[in-house]
């Protein structure tokens, strides 16, 4: 194991989820073949991490649109009356739209 370590070269490439591979071998074929099973390995790795990931969102979304349309189902007009208890009540998108706010100055 201590002497693949010396033959390998794994570094991130900036501000992407890739990894870059070097590996020396005095075989070429080696070299080549020991860079494309890592390679291979990283792929499984990445892919089954997205796809834990799309899962998860996925039910996250599934859950939510479950609530909204128990919600619904009960009484529409709350939907369209909230938020109900945040400070921030619905916009006026008319007065917003004649007197916009370009700089926001706390109260």
């Amino acid at each position: 194991m201590l002497l693949l370590r010396r033959q390998l070269d794994l570094r991130p490439v900036r501000n992407t989820s890739l990894i870059e591979i070097g590996v020396w071998s005095e075989r070429p074929d080696e070299a080549a073949e020991i860079a494309n099973a890592i390679a291979e390995e990283f792929r499984g790795f990445r892919m089954k991490q997205h796809e834990t990931l799309v899962r998860e969102s996925r039910e996250t979304l599934e859950a939510f649109a479950r609530v909204l349309r128990a919600i619904a189902s009960e009484d529409p007009q709350v939907l369209h009356d909230s938020p109900l208890t945040t400070p921030v009540s619905r916009p006026d998108e008319v007065k917003a739209a004649k007197t916009p706010v370009l700089v926001w100055k706390p109260k």
